[in-house]
């Protein structure tokens, strides 16, 4: 079997543990017989987050080490890249990331987590921030990630914070490379935003908590399961 993933590069740190869990499951199938009495090899390609590496990546475990499936591709900002030439070779990809819709719109592609459509995820960070008695909302989403751009979509152009009771008061994109979010958060604190939806990576969100308390302004932030690193968690302006 063959895995690519975005073990490296500007989200690198998310995933990075992906690797060694795929090592431990291959050894504990092998352990136990491995599949139908078959012993289980794993090929494993770090992408870095370029969907051209990534193509490639797949291209060479495929017609130089012959897999026959992935497992557990970890690849948020990649997958598209390769979802038609897995097509054409009808080679299956079993679990993964699961973050963007190209996981439900493809027949090679298996994932194992809940649907990520219709802002399913961004539906209950709102529960959140209004179970905490916060509604206004400030929405910050990547455009690097489709998955940004749907909670963005959802809750701001389709209504999606309206109808659940929730102001949005601010909302602005930003890149991942981007290494400064003081205007953000002038924005957001200007506007009266009581929390912040923030759709990106942890890295990012870590920057942007800095520079938000540099200037006074302490939000509860909500964040996607995906962007939370060890950085977040240990975080001193992200209060754990």
């Amino acid at each position: 079997m063959g895995n690519v993933g975005t073990y490296s590069g500007l989200i690198g740190a998310v995933f990075a543990g992906g690797q060694q869990t795929i090592e431990v499951w291959q050894a504990y199938i092998n352990a136990h017989g491995g599949l139908n009495g078959h012993p289980v090899h794993i090929y494993m390609e770090d992408d870095g987050g370029d969907p051209s590496t990534s193509l490639t990546d797949v291209q060479q475990e495929v017609t130089q080490d012959h897999v026959i499936a992935f497992v557990g591709n970890l690849v948020p900002l990649t997958v598209s890249a390769s979802t038609s030439y897995l097509q054409q070779q009808d080679i299956p990809v079993i679990g993964g990331d699961s973050a963007s819709l190209a996981w439900w719109q493809s027949p090679v592609l298996f994932p194992q987590a809940g649907y990520v459509g219709g802002g399913y995820e961004a539906k209950l960070s709102l529960q959140e921030a209004i179970a905490d008695g916060d509604t206004k909302m400030g929405l910050l989403y990547c455009i690097e990630d489709t998955d940004c751009t749907t909670a963005y979509q959802y809750l701001d152009q389709q209504g999606g914070a309206q109808a659940d009771g929730v102001d949005d008061v601010y909302t602005s994109s930003f890149s991942i490379t981007q290494p400064d979010f003081t205007s953000q958060c002038f924005g957001a604190k200007q506007a009266g935003a009581n929390f912040i939806l923030f759709a990106g990576d942890g890295d990012s969100l870590v920057r942007m908590a800095n520079d938000c308390a540099a200037q006074g302004y302490d939000p509860l932030y909500e964040a996607d399961s995906i962007g939370v690193s060890e950085e977040v968690a240990s975080d001193s302006n992200l209060n754990g």
